[in-house]
């Protein structure tokens, strides 16, 4: 979070606990988001009380035994079964949706598919209506953590076999705006939020999600050696609060996790999301079975040589 981003999340958390005092540090390299807090623990020092935005590197800290058991918090039970990790050391503090876009003039509804396999199984959006950008990690890896290896390896091959997409070079937002100029039918992956600003504008444009539904996860921990234990406990348990929900989206328009914020106010297309079943987080020893069979198609589908990557 930015530092304006959290000094307004910080003006309403000190209005009800003024006595909880927080320093705010905006870090942009994993040396000082993970080795450097790490390293000091591993030395038996402290330099930080709570790390947010993990980027799936909770198990850095899960090995050593850094991060504190969380399930206590009293908002821990009102987060959706995937809005923690299993052994309870993180919370999720935000989620990001990544799906499909479509072109709304030129899919009806009843075309989109309801299952990521009715996508690739089908003829609807094959022979190129799909513009697919290279990034396997925002939608296949929870597909791939969710349904095993074989299915994923089966699905990676259906996507460019079956549908023979065009392959997009450009950036993710770039494909937001080509969906709605009718260069593709559709679009995968696709950020909710980014769809939404681009339909604000008038553009023909809708938000699908195929079950179960793909997301990216913020996750947060509060470090075992902590000499603040209770007011990062204090902080952390209001930040996944409904109040400290809205807070966050009030300073930032970070997407909320809470079931019961799920809704309009906060999301661009709560229909498309409302009551669906959410995808696993992706794990490190998928992330390269999905790297290794999705570079191989995509270098081969693009004329290049997987072996020459």
């Amino acid at each position: 979070m930015s530092p304006n981003g959290f000094k307004k999340v910080y003006s309403v958390f000190s209005t009800r606990y003024p006595f909880v005092k927080i320093t705010h540090s905006e870090v942009h390299t994993s040396t000082r988001r993970y080795i450097v807090p790490l390293t000091a623990f591993k030395e038996s020092r402290h330099v930080v009380d709570i790390i947010m935005n993990l980027s799936g590197n909770t198990f850095l800290f899960r090995r050593v035994g850094a991060f504190v058991n969380l399930s206590d918090l009293p908002n821990f039970k009102r987060l959706p079964d995937y809005a923690h990790a299993k052994d309870n050391i993180t919370v999720v503090t935000r989620q990001r949706y990544w799906c499909m876009s479509y072109n709304k003039k030129l899919v009806k509804e009843s075309d989109l598919p309801r299952t990521w396999d009715d996508l690739v199984n089908g003829t609807r959006f094959a022979d190129k209506k799909l513009m697919i950008g290279n990034r396997p990690n925002n939608w296949v890896l929870a597909l791939w953590q969710t349904h095993g290896d074989a299915w994923g390896e089966e699905f990676v091959r259906k996507v460019f076999e079956n549908l023979k997409p065009q392959l997009r070079k450009e950036g993710l937002g770039a494909l937001v705006k080509l969906t709605g100029l009718g260069e593709g039918h559709a679009a995968v992956p696709q950020a909710m939020s980014r769809v939404g600003q681009y339909a604000q504008t008038g553009a023909p444009i809708g938000f699908h999600c195929p079950l179960p539904v793909t997301t990216a996860l913020t996750e947060a921990g509060i470090m075992s050696n902590s000499p603040h234990l209770n007011g990062a406990r204090i902080f952390l348990n209001w930040f996944i609060s409904r109040e400290g929900q809205i807070a966050q989206f009030w300073a930032d328009g970070s997407n909320p996790v809470r079931t019961e914020l799920q809704r309009k106010e906060f999301l661009a297309f709560p229909e498309a999301v409302a009551g669906k079943k959410v995808a696993e987080e992706g794990e490190d020893a998928t992330k390269a079975k999905l790297a290794k069979a999705w570079n191989a198609r995509w270098l081969k589908a693009s004329g290049g040589d997987a072996k020459k990557r």
